[in-house]
């Protein structure tokens, strides 16, 4: 009876292993295939890691490296700080708190793409209601939202906090739900002020919470692509051109498949950097608390 249970877990198992060899494995297997050819009008000729050198040579390369670095520091530290100041303001007991979290959370459900075309619209230069405000109500010039190399970054960024604040304030305050009432009731107790409960309490329970939601928006915002590309097209020039849309048309627009393969394994290499960091220092905190 032991035996036919054990037989009918992995049978159940088996469906998802040939999908994650099928999705998963074997597309990155071929990718590393593809990283070390270069095609030519004869077909593909195995160039070794001439495309990863290639890479570290390319302008492009490194611009749209710190282009997406810039997008992800700004990004991910405005959408935690206010999905965080979010959170800890509508976990207080005020009147109409559950609408206000409704609301905020509707950004989260919206598509990228639908939130980069509201965002044409808005951001329009002549007509739309941003420069509207910023110019016949306020009184200043007309900002050049989209045409603007200095600018036109930012307002793929401000659109990126406004649809993913709700991810942080979601996740923050489903956490800070989920702590006992009575810690904070024994620490009022004993004359702890608000300052010591959040600095001494809230943040230590929370901080596990605070670094699996920074992660994951890390590897979202490492990978952005449906924003930029549609906003702005990764311009003027290259100046909000991120990483994910330079692997794009190198891949897609030109061709140019096995240097596009290459691209994508250095990405990966700093994605793995990235998490691995932030999953050890996640251990360390989860190895203390244990203690």
């Amino acid at each position: 009876m032991i035996e036919k249970k054990k037989n009918i877990k992995i049978l159940l198992l088996v469906p998802c292993i040939i999908w994650f060899l099928i999705f998963a494995i074997y597309p990155l297997f071929y990718s590393l295939k593809l990283s070390l050819f270069r095609n030519t009008l004869s077909g593909e000729v195995f160039a070794g890691i001439t495309n990863f050198y290639r890479a570290f040579n390319d302008y492009r390369f490194w611009n749209d490296l710190r282009v997406t670095f810039f997008f992800i520091v700004l990004s991910v530290t405005l959408e935690f700080f206010l999905g965080f100041s979010l959170a800890l303001l509508l976990n207080q007991k005020i009147k109409g708190v559950n609408f206000f979290r409704v609301i905020f959370t509707i950004p989260l459900f919206v598509c990228p793409v639908a939130v980069s075309y509201i965002g044409l619209i808005l951001l329009n230069e002549e007509n739309g209601i941003v420069n509207f405000i910023v110019h016949n109500i306020l009184g200043f010039s007309k900002i050049a939202w989209l045409s603007d190399p200095s600018i036109a970054l930012i307002s793929c960024i401000l659109l990126d906090v406004w649809q993913w604040t709700s991810f942080t304030f979601l996740v923050l305050t489903a956490g800070l739900q989920s702590f006992p009432t009575e810690t904070y009731e024994a620490a009022k107790v004993d004359g702890a002020s608000n300052w010591q409960a959040f600095r001494y309490i809230t943040l230590p329970l929370l901080s596990p919470i605070i670094l699996t939601t920074i992660l994951f928006k890390l590897i979202y915002s490492l990978k952005v692509f449906d924003i930029p590309f549609n906003l702005t097209s990764g311009g003027p020039g290259i100046s909000s051109e991120v990483y994910s849309i330079f692997v794009y048309r190198t891949g897609l627009k030109y061709l140019d498949v096995g240097y596009s393969a290459a691209l994508s394994y250095i990405f990966l290499i700093v994605v793995l950097l990235f998490s691995i960091g932030i999953i050890s220092r996640m251990r360390k905190i989860y190895t203390v608390e244990g203690e």
